[in-house]
């Protein structure tokens, strides 16, 4: 019976208004999820502190360690570029913008220049889709800099938009660290009538502490993979299992995906990024407080992928040395409010490896997203390490 309780498992998670105080999740915030673990085990907080010689334990309330680990799947929900999992998102990478700008292209629109009836809700740092060709079809690129009405992106598109192509802003998840406001989580997990239907776990002040990418295979949704630390854990009996409310919206069918190094559109596969999610206690000290320790993830981005040299070119790869950085964009879907991107403004080559495939000669390249300047997404800098978008 216990397969039966997990598989029917529901979680919901909330954005606390309080760093580590309950905000319990309703029926709408049920996440629709897969393999869901609730690691139920508690550390002890070593009490290091100034003059003690080494650690001493940690007290009753002291506790950190229990969390939650799940798979989500990623996609527009049909309707608006808000996914299911929006507080998620917002409380790993720190900062989410709306992305709310829509206009159409005028006359003279470039590869990386588009002049737009309105430059209104365009923000730099925030992703944008610009409709191809093809009607209602569209391809992803950053935006560097708003001058009036014209916007300037990067990577280079892979075509020229005509007059009269739309314009649509995509809601951009950026790196801040530490996390500008609250971003810690509410997570309730509860069970199936076999273990009590008001049986639940809960879960206070999670933070992410890994979010990890598999580019999809050719048509597959893509999924993101959690793990989330909590700062207190409670199990409870009394509560009312609620019932969930989920984003129904299927994405578009046969979902296309391309990925560009610098501006060339690249053929890999087993591509996939891990945002380098470590959770920890900032200790300062002020003359209110004295020494206090607060809460904030630290994030080092990195990935990999594979080619085939024989059907891929490489030629793109030369001046891609170890000191030499370059901007990774991929895209998955490519309709409005079913596409997904993400963008590395400064990738570092760090290792490239040979490989089998079956026979066939393949080389995994593995890379880290560097960070730039003050490592901040400002609007004049763009100066995170990886910025993530629905659209």
């Amino acid at each position: 019976m216990a397969d039966l309780i997990w598989r029917n498992a529901t979680l919901l998670a909330k954005k606390e208004g309080t760093e580590g105080t309950a905000n319990a999740p309703a029926a709408g915030d049920a996440i629709l999820c897969s393999a869901l673990e609730a690691k139920l085990q508690r550390d002890w907080h070593s009490r290091a502190y100034m003059g003690s010689v080494g650690e001493r334990p940690g007290v009753i309330g002291a506790q950190t360690g229990p969390g939650l680990s799940f798979q989500t799947e990623i996609k527009g929900n049909g309707t608006t570029n808000t996914p299911e999992i929006d507080e998620l998102l917002e409380s790993a990478f720190g900062l989410v913008s709306t992305g709310t700008g829509s206009s159409t292209i005028t006359t003279g629109a470039s590869t990386t220049s588009l002049p737009l009836a309105s430059g209104t809700n365009f923000t730099v740092g925030n992703l944008v889709m610009v409709e191809t060709a093809t009607a209602d079809v569209y391809e992803s690129a950053m935006i560097t800099v708003v001058s009036g009405a014209t916007l300037t992106i990067t990577p280079a598109l892979s075509f020229t938009p005509a007059d009269g192509a739309d314009v649509k802003e995509m809601r951009t998840y950026q790196i801040a660290v530490p996390p500008s406001g609250v971003n810690s989580l509410t997570c309730d997990v509860f069970y199936n009538a076999d273990s009590g239907a008001g049986q639940f776990d809960r879960f206070v002040g999670c933070h992410p502490s890994a979010l990890k990418w598999d580019s999809p295979r050719a048509g597959a949704i893509p999924m993101l993979s959690w793990e989330l630390l909590a700062w207190n854990w409670a199990q409870s009996v009394a509560g009312t299992r609620p019932t969930p409310t989920y984003d129904t919206a299927s994405p578009k069918a046969a979902l296309a995906s391309k990925l560009k190094i610098g501006a060339t559109l690249t053929d890999v596969f087993d591509l996939s990024w891990d945002l380098g999610l470590v959770t920890v206690p900032k200790v300062s000290q002020n003359s209110t407080l004295g020494i206090y320790g607060t809460p904030i993830v630290d994030v080092n981005p990195k990935g990999s992928f594979k080619i085939h040299p024989a059907h891929t070119s490489v030629a793109h790869f030369t001046g891609w040395t170890a000191e030499t950085a370059v901007t990774l964009l991929q895209q998955v879907g490519n309709a409005l409010f079913g596409t997904v991107a993400w963008y590395c403004p400064q990738a570092l080559r760090r290792e490239v490896a040979r490989q089998d495939d079956g026979g066939v000669q393949a080389e995994e390249i593995q890379w880290d997203a560097t960070v730039q300047d003050d490592a901040l997404a400002t609007a004049t800098g763009q100066d995170a390490a990886l910025y993530f978008a629905v659209g």
